[in-house]
């Protein structure tokens, strides 16, 4: 079975799938190294997807609406050829759910394979998380802890300065003036007699000034980072991880609206194998559909 894509061909085979790009370079997956399968049906305005993942990569092809039915088709053929394995369907709807927030990681990125302590985390409509848009495991959060927010007083002050000042001298700058038009009568020596007469006529200054100060103190609160702590657990393994994580009341508010899960035990999970495979014999029988039953599994993987 083939289907045309937005910028590659899908091949869906016996023991896997293969996906051709426009340059002619083709990429081969079995079915047996898949951990799991998403897909997204397309609508008018939003393309679908289908993600093919393993334990070290996710392989997404994208399609267009044109190819839905063939996409039901070849979801239908893959279940018939490997019913273990998991293939989960997902919405606009369930994306549009999804919660996530901004964090820096102080502790514990490297266990979880990062690269960046500045992550993306986001958490599906169905409770699994992940971090930015690698999702092929899926975490499941157990525990969030944070003590509240601190604060530092910080305090401005501003302040102003007016002066005015006004410098009054009295001398007898009249007899300057004269001595020298009287000396000028004499002569050029006259004129410099007159004139030092003049000058040495004796004055008083007087200085008036005013100043005032206007001053403002404004105070404010500036919340600091504090720690906060994430237990996240891979449900395949069971092993857990503890995150330290810069925090305030902001990324408090989103990481509150994350869905806080138990521990899912293996007896539990036996239990959901059961059902499904259960959900598959009818599915077989023509007793279901596939719709309904793509929807029954996943209530039955979000109540493990």
């Amino acid at each position: 079975m083939s289907i045309k894509g937005i910028t590659e061909d899908l091949f869906i085979g016996k023991k896997g799938i293969s996906i051709i790009t426009l340059l002619g370079s083709r990429e081969a997956v079995e079915y047996v190294d898949m951990k799991r399968i998403d897909y997204k049906y397309a609508e008018t305005r939003s393309p679908g997807f289908i993600d093919f993942i393993t334990k070290e990569k996710k392989r997404r092809f994208k399609y267009n609406k044109i190819s839905n039915d063939k996409i039901g088709q070849a979801i239908d053929y893959i279940t018939n050829a490997c019913p273990e394995l998991s293939i989960i369907s997902v919405t606009n709807e369930d994306l549009e759910k999804e919660h996530s927030a901004m964090i820096f990681i102080i502790n514990g990125h490297k266990e979880l394979g990062l690269s960046s302590q500045s992550v993306t985390i986001k958490q599906r409509s169905d409770g699994g998380v992940y971090f930015n848009d690698d999702n092929r495991i899926y975490y499941t959060m157990t525990d969030y802890e944070w003590s509240g927010p601190e604060y530092n007083k910080i305090i401005n002050a501003s302040g102003q300065t007016s002066s005015n000042s006004e410098t009054k001298k009295k001398g007898k700058a009249l007899k300057i003036g004269l001595g020298a038009v009287i000396g000028s009568a004499f002569g050029p020596v006259g004129t410099l007699v007159g004139g030092a007469m003049g000058a040495g006529s004796k004055g008083k200054s007087k200085t008036v000034g005013a100043a005032s100060t206007n001053s403002t103190t404004v105070e404010r609160q500036v919340e600091n980072d504090t720690i906060a702590f994430l237990t996240l657990e891979n449900p395949e393994t069971g092993e857990s991880f503890k995150l330290s994580v810069k925090c305030n009341t902001d990324i408090d508010a989103k990481l509150k609206c994350f869905k806080i899960q138990t521990h899912v035990t293996a007896t539990g999970a036996v239990k959901a194998l059961e059902e499904i495979k259960a959900l598959k014999d009818l599915l077989d029988m023509g007793a279901i559909s596939e719709i309904e039953f793509n929807e029954r599994k996943q209530k039955i993987l979000n109540n493990m």
